[in-house]
């Protein structure tokens, strides 16, 4: 078999400041910090229970006193109730809810799945983007290989154009990959070499769709993708049919 291999890992590509600028810009969501909130929790098993502890805390009791104290909530209560900072995806919808809006702010008694709830909303993060220069060398990784997938779905494009155009050998696709066709062994359906040793590239050299009449050499492939990344496009230049050898030969 004649192949070539076209890898977009090869593709070497640039990003200029303008490319990561534009991708900055475009993609601000990836670089933002959503909004986050830092919650305390008394948790009781009766409402009268949570009544009682709104009214401890609204004479000025300690909250995290008495979440050690009474919270039901074993893994807050040890810390006192607090919750650490949540966003919105792991904000609990009884919290969501409550109508916290101000740092220090008390809620009254929640009713919960787990029982009943007394909240406070102790600090407020606001959303933030993380500024370009933090993020400078990340968007540049993004930016070339985005462009290298580019140019690797246009080479592997152009290839596969000059492959269908010359199918009396590779030497057209050659000039489109700036490359030499590799030419292998003998080899059979048990030991492929190892770039071409997958099911879509086996299946094309030995469905019988590339020899010619007499086992002459047939047409070159379609293009072949492999991993997602990787393309082969190749011609089977000598081929032998299946035969049983002559006794005297074993």
């Amino acid at each position: 078999v004649s192949y070539i291999k076209l890898d977009a890992a090869a593709m070497q590509e640039t990003a200029s400041d303008s490319d990561i600028q534009s991708y900055y810009d475009q993609h601000q969501d990836q670089f933002t910090q959503a909004q986050r909130n830092r919650y305390s929790v008394i948790q009781t098993k009766t409402e009268a229970d949570a009544k009682a502890v709104v009214e401890e805390l609204t004479k000025g009791a300690d909250f995290a006193a008495v979440a050690k104290a009474k919270s039901t909530d074993i893994i807050s209560a040890k810390n006192g109730g607090d919750m650490g900072w949540l966003e919105d995806a792991t904000t609990p919808e009884e919290l969501k809810n409550a109508g916290l809006k101000d740092k220090g702010q008390l809620s009254g008694v929640i009713k919960s799945s787990v029982g009943f709830l007394v909240a406070r909303l102790d600090d407020v993060q606001p959303a933030k983007t993380k500024p370009l220069a933090d993020v400078r060398d990340e968007i540049a990784a993004k930016v070339k290989q985005e462009k290298a997938l580019d140019a690797f779905y246009a080479l592997q494009q152009k290839v596969s154009d000059a492959a269908s155009n010359d199918n009396e050998s590779l030497a057209g696709a050659e000039q489109a990959a700036g490359t030499k066709a590799v030419v292998t062994g003998w080899f059979g359906h048990q030991n492929l070499p190892e770039e071409l040793n997958f099911k879509p590239v086996s299946d094309a050299i030995f469905n019988g769709g590339l020899v010619g009449d007499n086992g002459a050499p047939g047409n070159n492939s379609d293009i072949i993708t492999v991993d997602g990344d990787r393309a082969v496009v190749l011609r089977v230049t000598e081929h032998k049919a299946e035969s049983i050898k002559p006794l005297e030969a074993v």
